[in-house]
């Protein structure tokens, strides 16, 4: 109408991906805000290539830009858009959605490749949440939870991932070059943090700790 705008897309094409049937509106265009709401069959690319270029990226920084997935990520999603600039204060830009795995492949750095990924990962404008993802890591189930923490005035949040399972010394060798990792015989449980920090000083941090309870460490005497 002369006063608002109402879509109903039932096909588009989002990166190389389908659009299934998405509704796009302008209520008012004295007041206008662009709202989205709808779904697309996704591949794990473009849905990485979608957080990455959207405003999740101030959380995660280039990190998103490395990652790699395979496989189909179905991908809810609603926005509300801002169209003009007196509106940005009382109706900011919103983003919600929602990515589902169901038996995908992804990289996050070198080393750390989850398979047969399986569980939901939340997003808004500003920050991530998973919990209990399923995934097979080293050649072991793991489980996987996402949150972005919570930063200081002038401070970068961190976004978390905490991984946590079982590896063999054999498989831990195949997915790190660490001369340390050749004393080690056997298998044990391991946690993991892999920190996405943004901004000009962050980047990736990734912190492994485990008991070694099960392995055998060879170290020149008196160690």
């Amino acid at each position: 109408t002369g006063r608002s705008m109402d879509i109903q897309a039932n096909s588009a094409r989002f990166y190389r991906s389908a659009v299934e049937p998405t509704r796009v509106r302008i209520r008012n265009f004295r007041e206008p805000v662009l709202e989205l709401q709808g779904s697309v069959a996704a591949s794990a690319g473009d849905a990485l290539q979608f957080l990455h270029e959207s405003p999740l990226a101030d959380a995660a920084d280039d990190a998103l830009a490395r990652m790699q997935g395979e496989g189909m990520t179905p991908l809810e999603l609603s926005l509300s858009v801002p169209l003009a600039s007196r509106l940005r204060q009382s109706q900011p830009l919103r983003v919600e959605g929602v990515v589902s795995f169901s038996g995908n492949r992804l990289q996050l750095i070198d080393g750390v490749a989850m398979e047969q990924v399986k569980g939901s990962l939340n997003f808004t404008e500003k920050a991530f949440s998973a919990t209990n993802i399923a995934a097979q890591m080293y050649g072991h189930p793991a489980r996987v939870d996402v949150f972005t923490e919570t930063a200081g005035p002038s401070a970068h949040a961190p976004t978390v991932v905490a991984l946590r399972g079982h590896a063999s010394a054999d498989a831990l060798r195949q997915a790190f070059s660490l001369k340390l990792l050749r004393q080690l015989e056997g298998e044990s449980d391991w946690q993991a943090r892999l920190s996405l920090t943004p901004g000009e000083l962050g980047g990736a941090e990734l912190d492994i700790y485990s008991s070694l309870m099960g392995m055998a460490v060879e170290l020149p005497a008196p160690l």
